[in-house]
């Protein structure tokens, strides 16, 4: 079985519904669909009919945008739109991106930044700019995503869900309009926090998400999605000799958009690639198509990008060998009547390890972590019948902190802490000084204790 170019006709990628004729915006009078109003260019579609959108403010964010029109001039393309809950779409907004392809199989699934160029005053229609992409006779939109700036988790996605088919490259409107099917997913982030391989305070956090899918779609062997780390690195060092001088540096570094191509059947392709430690090495590119880890001096070997997750019980599971956290084994119980012997598969992707370490000596203190911003789900692929096939997505936006305090349990480093303040106290104040404080301490808990007694316990039992 091999993968192929091109998704079978029929199978999962245009519903068989009949295609509808698209709104067929043009100008007259050399005016350019960059400065012309929304209405004006509405209005210009003999088949428009204003009366049939209708405000409707139960509908949620996620369902309120429903496409109208999609119409191109030189090298932008215009998107027209119905916002059915008439919420400003605008308000803080800090940028919008559309997930489209152009390509018949979705490989080549991007998102592209848009404005607004326009919209009524009581937000039920709006006008998008779209740059960046290239002629085409085809435009598959799956979704856009709306940032307000307060982190990709409170921003929001919407299902578009349309097909686009133009005659030539130089057409100015569709001449065919049909539903794209494009799968709605809810994505629930983890990261899984490997014990010391380094030495004291060295960790490896490897990053995953988890989420279901109908069972009917076959197996999950390929996924393409996109992601933003910030990485925040946070160095402190204390002069022991004058402990008035420190020196600090707080550094944060956030990534251009990394995208991550994987399928079973070919090697998987990162464009960012990092190393994460002397005891681990990312994903060795032409050596292992199927796993993030190779033998390299540790106890983990051989975990897979795409694992279908399985129960091992009738009611819960621990998920030994999953490498999950807790919280992620309480969601996935959760879930549980909804997978087995149902209709839905559970999956988890692996898509990033990043060092994490936290530790401190006399003079010195140092962390390192990563976060995850803006994962998304670009597309997904399939194999049913031994028929490959590749479908776009709409996931819900999250982001996610596997924080930067010390690991859990890490005993040895808390008292390493309470240690450190006591050598630090003694450089300050000296030895005799320390001396006194820890004989003051002594003497007053002796006193509580006595206290204690005279006040609660009876004569004769004292």
């Amino acid at each position: 079985m091999k993968l192929k170019s091109s998704i079978l006709s029929g199978l999962f990628v245009l519903t068989s519904i009949p295609g509808t004729i698209n709104s067929s915006i043009s100008q007259s009078n050399n005016k350019s669909f960059e400065s012309s109003s929304i209405f004006y260019d509405l209005k210009s579609d003999s088949n428009f009919d204003i009366d049939s959108y209708k405000l409707n403010e139960s509908v949620s964010d996620s369902n309120s945008i429903q496409a109208i029109a999609l119409t191109r001039e030189s090298t932008n393309l215009y998107f027209y739109c119905f916002n059915e809950n008439g919420k400003s779409l605008g308000e803080q907004l800090k940028s919008i991106q559309l997930s489209i392809s152009i390509s018949s199989d979705y490989s080549d699934t991007h998102y592209y930044s848009s404005i607004i160029l326009d919209k009524t005053d009581d937000n039920l229609f709006y006008k998008f700019k779209i740059t960046g992409i290239k002629a085409s006779t085809s435009y598959h939109i799956a979704d856009i995503e709306f940032d307000y700036g307060k982190g990709y988790a409170n921003g929001r996605h919407c299902n578009i869900a349309k097909s686009y088919f133009f005659d030539n490259t130089d057409s100015k409107t569709p001449s065919r309009v049909k539903e794209l099917e494009v799968i709605n997913i809810s994505i629930n982030p983890g990261n899984y926090r490997f014990p010391t391989i380094n030495g004291n305070g060295y960790y490896t956090d490897m990053f995953y998400i988890t989420f279901q899918l109908n069972n009917n779609y076959g197996d999950l062997i390929g996924i393409k999605l996109k992601w933003i780390e910030n990485i925040t690195d946070y160095y402190s060092k204390i002069d022991l000799s004058y402990p008035q001088n420190s020196y600090t540096l707080d550094q944060s570094h956030t990534s251009e958009l990394i995208e991550m191509s994987y399928s079973n059947k070919d090697l998987m392709n990162i464009e960012s690639i990092s190393s994460i430690g002397s005891s681990f090495q990312k994903f060795i590119l032409n050596t292992n198509p199927y796993y993030w880890f190779t033998d390299q001096n540790t106890d983990y070997s051989n975990i897979p990008v795409i694992e279908k997750i399985k129960y091992d019980n009738k009611n819960s599971s621990i998920f030994k060998g999953y490498y999950f956290n807790q919280d992620t084994i309480d969601s996935l119980n959760s879930q549980y009547y909804d997978t087995i012997g149902g209709s839905k598969n559970q999956y988890v992707i692996r898509f990033c390890i990043s060092d994490f370490f936290w530790w401190q000596d006399l003079s010195v203190i140092n962390h390192k972590k990563t976060e995850i911003k803006d994962c998304d789900i670009l597309t997904l692929t399939f194999c049913k019948d031994d028929v490959v096939y590749t479908l776009m997505a709409s996931s819900n936006p999250v982001d996610y902190d596997p924080g930067n305090d010390m690991p859990k349990n890490d005993i040895e480093n808390a008292w390493n802490k309470v240690f450190s303040f006591f050598d630090e106290l003694k450089v300050a104040i000296g030895d005799a000084a320390i001396f006194v404080i820890v004989i003051g301490i002594c003497l007053i808990a002796l006193f509580i204790c006595w206290l204690f007694k005279f006040l609660f316990i009876p004569k004769d039992r004292r």
